[in-house]
């Protein structure tokens, strides 16, 4: 028959525990725990690992900053022109002035105004017209265009957004060839934001060539240098992934921005009909392609479609 355990009387707080017989349990002192070797190795290998990492991602975005931009590459095309003269009104505009700090030439900004849609053209903005861009329907388009004696093709809403716009977005480049060949639709229009259609061209997943060279044929290549409110250009809407894509594009394309640009000059000279006016502005602070102290050139309500003449104030 086992004996039942003998207790000590309580004597304070210390407890002590005893086994049978009444003899005292021997305190084990507690072994402090060792981590094993591979566990610290497996440690040690993971903590480098992620700051290899790191490093690797801080190399990969200072060598993307590093890496010509297709802004920087179009600024260095306008301004090859062989003629001592930059060719474009706009662009003669643009580098009349330059703001000189700590001996660096400042980049100029180019900003085109918002013009307040007119009656006719926010009415032909209509639920009819805006299905047939939707659907890439450009049949549809010419049918409610009629030769000029329909809706007008202008359309855009009260915020600016333009029938143009719509289609560049989309990458419709049907609808974009009706409108610049056949309707000869305005391309200086901006919405509230500042965005012109070479904005909305380039604001796609996949790079549309198409839709750009277009505009850049019926339009001044110069807009794609126009920067909305927030101070981004064209070129800032497309995806860096692209970056490389789009470079080689303009490279390509040179000599047709050129010509473009030399057609423009050549037209606007013959033409004494001031339909706009560019001011010339200067604004103190900030630096860089976005900075406020670069030279801030607001383009107004200028009609390329007709080839009307700019006058320059500044």
């Amino acid at each position: 028959m086992t004996k039942a355990p003998t207790l000590l009387p309580y004597t304070g707080n210390n407890l002590v525990p005893l086994m049978a017989g009444g003899k005292i349990a021997l305190q084990m002192p507690i072994q402090p725990i060792h981590t094993h070797t591979k566990a610290k190795a497996k440690k040690t290998t993971s903590t480098s690992t992620a700051i290899k990492s790191i490093l690797i991602s801080t190399q990969k975005m200072a060598t993307q900053q590093q890496q010509k931009k297709p802004v920087d590459l179009l600024r260095s095309i306008l301004h090859s022109s062989p003629s001592s003269s930059l060719s474009s009104p706009l662009l003669l505009s643009s580098s009349s002035k330059t703001i000189s700090s700590d001996n660096k030439k400042k980049k100029k900004k180019i900003i085109l105004s918002f013009e307040k849609p007119s009656e006719e053209d926010i009415i032909a903005y209509d639920l009819e017209t805006v299905k047939a861009v939707r659907s890439n329907n450009v049949e549809l388009l010419r049918k409610l265009w009629s030769n000029g004696e329909g809706k007008s093709m202008n359309a855009c809403n009260q915020f600016g957004e333009s029938v143009l716009h719509m289609a560049c977005r989309r990458g419709y480049t049907k609808i974009v060839d009706f409108l610049l060949t056949e309707v000869k639709v305005r391309t200086d229009r901006c919405d509230d934001f500042g965005r012109n259609p070479f904005h909305d061209a380039l604001w796609t997943p996949i790079p549309n060539f198409d839709v750009v060279s277009l505009l850049i044929e019926y339009a001044d290549p110069l807009l794609m240098l126009s920067e909305d409110v927030r101070g981004n250009t064209p070129f800032a809407y497309a995806r860096q992934d692209h970056t490389d894509q789009w470079i080689i594009f303009l490279e390509k394309s040179k000599v047709s921005i050129l010509n473009r640009i030399n057609n423009i000059n050549t037209t606007t000279s013959n033409n004494n009909n001031s339909s706009c006016t560019i001011n010339n502005t200067i604004t103190i602070g900030g630096d860089g392609d976005n900075a406020a102290t670069d030279a801030t050139v607001v383009m107004g309500n200028i009609d390329l479609g007709k080839q009307k003449h700019c006058q320059v104030v500044g």
